[in-house]
């Protein structure tokens, strides 16, 4: 598995010089006949010729929330969404009313799409909460609505007041069928899911259609810890993935169990949800370990699953579920934010929230989504957009510090009205449009308003979006590498499970470098290091290989380091930037040799591959570790070669998790951390012992860097 978390910024010139020193041990043989220097020096313009920005193009400017559609008001908006195939959007209602009306912000009329107030028992957690359209939409007109049904007429309470706690009322997943004119055709629910509930709290919400073509949903414990960890009562406390086209074959299958006091139907189970053939399970789980999970949000160019779960007693969590994961356990209630790890028995693969805070900062976490518009890409794009109801704040995940952080964006005004809930004139919702644009709901009993975000002050310049943008080769077909660019190598390579690695440097014409024979060298503002990895495909011809990722590591003007990840396409015509953790797959051929009187060998398919976010952000930040391995956790994380198929098979998986995690640190690995904490990862077996050698002492005397690939090698091994 290959990490590409490549993406730190260095304040301190000294740690860059020790940085590079650590790995740029040139080979004398890549450098022509001579033993040392060049024959004649390229030139090469600071910052590749001005394609990559002089400094790092963080999140610049004045941001605000402002009122995005100034003739339109609602009644505690919980959503908002485009109608594919329109220029349209719609708006939910708590309450139970969907309106739509045209993408403008000087739109003066609404339609009502949906009003099934007469049987949706709206406040706190409950309502109508969650509009999904059927990816099929512009044919078949189908909009799916997740929402709290009562008997018709019995609903209790309004907008202003509220009702008793305990209610009996249904959670209910129904279809409705949109006319030629986008309103719900009377008569046209068809139900597929309706289940027992007895509060208002805690109903989820949260739901989208996949890639997969498959709808998921959330739903919360229905504030009762009877309903958490388990997957073979009811459909609470977790994500379920269904199948409502009813495909079947090899994709689903009918549904084999339903649900104590329900009504399940319409829909088939997906084959490959995580539970399938398990005695007694709801197969519908795909995820469990939720308490009140109001949003879920899918990035499509990520495949990642983004959920923000509103915490009890002192945490807010936003978690994560990465591509080709399944079967997830987000520890409720067990565990609430950052706080451990589940100890057996449990169900599911224990996962940590992404990210936690506490309630000094909000009292109730609303996940958004990851911007993909143009009107702030310089920005934000790729990057996850969320907030708090209750602090009513807008913030921005910044996934280049370990562990994640966030950025505070801006803050929605409150609504106006009584405030009869906690907090019901606060942010509710996020939204996007047609463009990937970005929404804010805001809730009111007399008239929310719908926000959008607006910036002032001057933009950074972004970086190049797409790898042949940046000028580091004239010819991407052969890697051939501008003449601005050096190559070179290291006397003691990184290990990396087998991928094979090419590095360039390009110094600006007419700057030096600064070297010292006791001390650390240093490169001039502007200079720009590149490495390529690619990854063998087939061990019967490592000729073949798969690109994989080119890192840029960039000296800004201020003498700070930042640094840049471009993923390569399928087809290897280009590469592009990444902004946020993604995984892929990569399948390569393997030789499988039985021993015996007889050799017989086969071939296989392995290998994943995990993308960590590529940064643009120029902060340096040195985090604490948790516990003496917690440094080694993250150094696997981020180098996740260093426990990929090679190594087990060499040192098995704990010795090779601890060996090589503390070997394969990354000039961006090494520049963010502490002298205290460099010596935590060089030695994390006995980090608080004397015997441990301090972490300066071993880059110093790594920087003086031994031309034998030997001695380089011994120091690494003996001061791990």
């Amino acid at each position: 598995m290959m990490s590409l978390l490549f993406a730190r910024t260095i304040r301190s010139p000294a740690w860059f010089g020790l940085a590079l020193l650590a790995l740029l041990c040139v080979s004398p043989a890549l450098l022509g006949a001579q033993p040392y220097g060049l024959e004649s020096r390229p030139n090469a313009g600071a910052f590749l010729n001005g394609a990559v920005p002089g400094s790092a193009p963080v999140l610049s400017g004045n941001w605000t929330a402002v009122i995005a559609f100034t003739n339109f008001t609602f009644l505690n908006a919980v959503g908002l969404a485009h109608v594919p195939g329109t220029p349209r959007l719609v708006v939910w209602e708590r309450e139970g009313r969907i309106y739509s009306f045209t993408n403008s912000p000087d739109a003066s009329s609404k339609t009502l799409v949906l009003n099934i107030t007469n049987q949706c028992q709206g406040w706190d957690d409950s309502g109508l909460l969650g509009v999904a359209f059927h990816p099929g939409f512009v044919s078949n007109r189908f909009m799916f609505v997740w929402y709290t049904w009562v008997t018709p007429g019995t609903v209790q309470g309004n907008q202003n007041q509220r009702p008793p706690t305990n209610i009996p009322n249904r959670d209910r997943l129904s279809r409705f069928t949109l006319d030629a004119n986008g309103v719900a055709i009377p008569g046209s629910e068809t139900v597929f899911i309706d289940q027992n509930a007895n509060s208002v709290w805690h109903n989820g919400g949260g739901m989208f259609f996949g890639d997969d073509g498959f709808l998921y949903i959330t739903n919360g414990d229905d504030a009762n810890g009877a309903n958490n960890q388990r997957i073979n009562v009811t459909l609470h406390s977790g994500v379920l993935r269904i199948d409502v086209d009813q495909r079947g074959g090899a994709i689903s299958h009918p549904i084999p169990r339903r649900p104590s006091n329900a009504v399940t139907t319409n829909y088939f189970i997906p084959n490959d949800n995580p539970f399938v053939g398990q005695a007694g399970a709801l197969e519908e789980f795909f995820c469990i370990g939720l308490r009140s999970p109001h949003r879920m949000t899918f990035d499509p160019v990520s495949r990642r699953i983004f959920i923000g779960d509103v915490g009890e007693g002192s945490r807010e969590e936003i978690s994560v579920v990465e591509s080709g994961e399944s079967a997830l356990n987000f520890q409720w209630n067990r565990i609430e934010g950052l706080n451990g790890d589940l100890t057996p028995p449990y169900i599911g693969v224990n996962k940590r929230p992404v990210i936690d805070y506490s309630h000094s900062e909000g009292f109730a976490v609303i996940g958004g989504y990851v911007y993909r518009g143009s009107q702030f890409a310089a920005d934000l794009g790729g990057k996850y957009i969320f907030g708090d109801n209750g602090s009513k704040r807008v913030w921005v995940l910044d996934e280049s510090t370990i562990p994640a952080t966030k950025i505070l964006l801006t803050t929605v005004p409150p609504g106006p009205g009584p405030n009869p809930g906690n907090d019901y004139v606060g942010l509710s919702s996020f939204g996007l449009d047609a463009n990937g644009e970005i929404y804010m709901c805001q809730m009111s009993s007399t008239g929310g308003r719908i926000y959008k975000l607006q910036r002032g002050g001057p933009t950074n310049a972004p970086l190049p979006q797409l790898l042949s943008q940046t000028g580091v080769f004239t010819n991407l077909a052969t890697l051939g590498a501008s003449r601005g660019l050096l190559p070179f190598d290291v006397a003691s390579p990184l290990w990396s499970d087998g991928a094979v690695k090419s590095r360039w440097m390009a110094i600006p014409s007419n700057q030096m470098v600064t070297y010292s024979p006791t001390g650390e060298w240093t490169f001039p503002n502007g200079s720009v290091f590149v490495k390529h990895f690619e990854l063998p495909v087939n061990e019967t011809n490592p000729a073949i290989r798969k690109r994989l990722e080119t890192r840029l590591l960039v000296r800004d003007t201020n003498g700070a380091v930042y640094g840049a990840t471009y993923k390569w396409r399928a087809d290897e015509s280009d590469a592009d930037l990444l902004a946020i953790f993604i995984t892929h797959r990569v399948a390569t051929s393997t030789i499988n040799c039985a021993r015996g009187p007889t050799s017989v060998c086969s071939t296989r398919r392995r290998a994943s591959q995990k993308f960590p976010t590529s940064t643009n952000s120029s902060r340096s930040r040195t985090r604490r570790c948790r516990s003496k391995h917690a440094c080694v956790r993250t150094s696997t994380r981020i180098v996740r070669s260093a426990i990929g198929p090679a190594a087990r098979r060499r040192f098995g998986t704990r010795a090779s998790t601890r060996h090589w995690s503390a070997r394969e640190l990354s000039m961006a690995s090494w520049a963010t951390i502490s002298a205290s904490r460099a010596r935590a990862w060089l030695c994390p077996e006995i980090s608080s012992a004397p015997s441990c050698t301090s972490a300066l002492a071993v880059l110093s005397r790594i920087s003086k860097c031994r031309r034998s690939r030997a001695t380089s090698s011994t120091s690494l091994h003996s001061t791990r």
